[in-house]
């Protein structure tokens, strides 16, 4: 009785059996072949027209492990809440800066998934989109804006979020993102370029 409990036991597990077999065959595989680290550089550039106005890059470095990697960099903005004529002025604080998320695996042919979430914020100046505009005009641009509405002393933040899986090469380069920016028309693009730590 005892030996058929045993015999069905070891039935009962065995389908079990192959699919442990193959992790650990996975597992030993990624040993043997080791674990390459990388340099993800991630660029945002902003234009107004045809002419760039910053250049913002930012270098993480990660291995083709897919573990996360993330990338915070900030500031707290204080907002005016009570204005000093109702009392005591008070404030609140809104974080504004640049949030990155990076993994990366390995493919065929030596290239390399990254799997990108990119997160950035800023105040956004009616001043300065008043003298761009300024600018744009004596130029012969056509211009548009905020800064002639009632929202124009109002403080205002503009926000920019993408995901993406660019596929790349050792030293290879490529740009995935391109966004305009609704209010101010400025337009953001991403450039993201992988290297190969020896």
């Amino acid at each position: 009785m005892r030996t058929k409990q045993w015999m069905w036991a070891t039935l009962a597990l065995f389908p079990f059996v192959p699919a442990a077999h193959a992790q650990e065959k996975a597992e030993a595989a990624e040993t043997r072949r080791g674990i390459t680290p990388l340099k993800v550089q991630i660029v945002f550039s902003k234009y107004q027209g045809e002419k760039k106005v910053a250049s913002l890059p930012y270098t993480l470095t990660c291995n083709d492990d897919r573990q996360p990697v993330q990338l915070r960099m900030g500031i707290e903005v204080p907002v005016l809440v009570t204005p000093p004529k109702e009392g005591p002025p008070s404030f609140n604080y809104k974080n504004v800066g640049t949030n990155i998320d990076c993994r990366a695996g390995t493919i065929a042919d030596g290239r390399f998934r990254l799997e990108l979430s990119v997160e950035q914020s800023s105040i956004y100046s009616a001043v300065d989109e008043k003298a761009r505009r300024t600018t744009a005009e004596g130029e012969g641009r056509p211009t548009w804006g905020v800064t002639d509405t009632p929202l124009a002393n109002v403080p205002m933040f503009r926000s920019f979020r993408s995901t993406f899986a660019p596929v790349l090469r050792d030293g290879q380069t490529a740009q995935y993102t391109v966004a305009t920016d609704p209010v101010s028309g400025e337009v953001v693009k991403i450039d993201v370029t992988l290297t190969v730590l020896k």
